[in-house]
């Protein structure tokens, strides 16, 4: 049972923790540089959600785990992977019927197309943490998709400071790519790099703060995420 957080404080501590690590140079650069490869990002997506499953379970703060246990992340990445795309493509559906609903037809200009995969993507990336909540839960990748669970963990979950951290994320993320994204080679690295590590941050800070508005007590449900 968990009192309730503040998601400042827990977000300070975890942008610091990481550096306590004397391997952390090592960790982040592995995991930034294979980001921006498809297919070989499932590994860095499983390494993230083992971020945020210790979230999840109480972990006091980020912890670097190593790179050994790779062929976990990599099928824990994949079925995040599959999640991912089910709930984008039926973003996307929606979207697409709002815009045919409000605008007599779709058109399919690259301005058209390119509002409705962004809106589909942002939109996924919202609910994403409470989504893989229920996967960790449940371990079954049809559970992510039940509406009625999915809705009273919205509920229960979702207040102003969620929100905060969503649009923090959002504009933390931004920032990376104006700041870095026009270097000339070391431009995408470097974007790569410091999204991995904001990736981290934020799977850890929306881990405990689900885990203590839920206040699971079941650890052992929440380990691996294997389907």
């Amino acid at each position: 049972m968990g009192e309730r957080v503040n998601f400042a404080v827990i977000l300070l501590a975890a942008l610091k923790a990481p550096f306590r690590d004397p391997e952390w140079w090592k960790k982040i650069l592995i995991g930034g540089l294979i980001s921006p490869f498809p297919v070989a990002n499932f590994v860095t997506w499983g390494y993230a959600y083992k971020v945020f499953i210790d979230g999840l379970n109480g972990a006091p703060e980020l912890t670097l785990a190593t790179w050994a246990d790779w062929r976990q992340y990599f099928r824990v990445g994949f079925w995040i992977f599959l999640i991912t795309l089910g709930y984008v493509v039926l973003a996307a559906f929606g979207i697409v019927a709002v815009i045919s609903l409000t605008k007599g037809g779709v058109s399919s200009d690259l301005q058209t197309m390119t509002m409705v995969a962004l809106g589909s993507v942002a939109a996924f990336n919202t609910v994403s943490p409470i989504v893989f909540t229920r996967f960790a839960e449940e371990g079954r990748i049809w559970a992510c998709f039940e509406p009625d669970a999915i809705w009273r963990d919205v509920r229960r979950i979702v207040r102003l400071d969620y929100i905060q951290l969503c649009f923090l994320f959002y504009g933390l993320w931004t920032m990376t790519l104006i700041v870095f994204g026009g270097l000339p080679i070391v431009g995408i690295p470097l974007v790569s790099i410091c999204q991995f590590f904001l990736t981290l941050v934020f799977s850890h800070v929306f881990g405990t703060l689900i885990g203590n508005r839920k206040q699971l007590v079941n650890p052992e449900v929440l380990e691996s995420g294997d389907e």
